[in-house]
């Protein structure tokens, strides 16, 4: 089975109670109504980062978000995951940036796009990320969050570097040069057992 092991929901700020450690350039705005609304001007940016405890499943992530403005193909919205290899305390990395028509995922050490999905037509942005620590692949699943939905995939193969950090961050994560805004609805992760047999290669409905 499988289940999460932390969820943030737009009830307070993230690092409410340091459950999450927020870091910021320059002076970013988020505010909390039914969604978290995060903007940034030119060079600002601000995430949310959790140490990851139990690197044994791999990792997955959820999150749900829209209202997407600036972001670029290489910088903004998006999330990271860097995670220690299961045979060795090396890490792999996985970036994925979310743009209001495209998904893209980067090896996060080596900065190559690995894959990507451009042209979507999609208001708002449900995606489950694996992070696959046995075999270093990243699988990133996206829909439109309305009922029904129907996934498709994007996958790629991760570098390992000798950085030993388990983290996963979220939020708007790097700037462009430009202002950039997005709201958040859901973020979520598993770790550990939680992952159950996780995502990658695997249907998903």
């Amino acid at each position: 089975k499988a289940y999460t092991t932390l969820d943030w929901l737009p009830i307070d700020v993230p690092a409410q109670d340091s459950v999450w450690t927020k870091a910021t350039s320059g002076s970013p705005t988020e505010t909390i109504t039914t969604k978290l609304a995060l903007s940034c001007g030119n060079t600002e940016t601000i995430d949310y980062t959790r140490a990851i405890s139990d690197k044994t499943g791999g990792l997955l992530a959820h999150a749900i978000t829209d209202n997407i403005v600036g972001t670029s193909a290489t910088r903004g919205n998006g999330l990271q995951i860097q995670i220690q290899e299961k045979s060795s305390i090396n890490t792999i990395m996985a970036e994925v940036i979310i743009k209001n028509n495209a998904i893209y995922l980067y090896d996060g050490h080596t900065s190559g796009l690995l894959a990507s999905a451009t042209g979507l037509s999609i208001t708002k942005y449900d995606v489950l990320v694996f992070v696959d620590n046995s075999s270093n692949k990243a699988t990133v699943y996206y829909a439109e969050a309305q009922n029904p939905r129907k996934y498709s995939k994007i996958t790629g193969s991760l570098s390992t570097d000798s950085n030993t950090t388990q983290a996963v961050t979220w939020g708007i994560i790097s700037s462009t040069g430009t202002a950039r805004s997005a709201d958040w609805y859901l973020f979520s992760f598993s770790e550990g057992a939680a992952t159950g047999f996780g995502l990658s290669d695997k249907s998903v409905f």
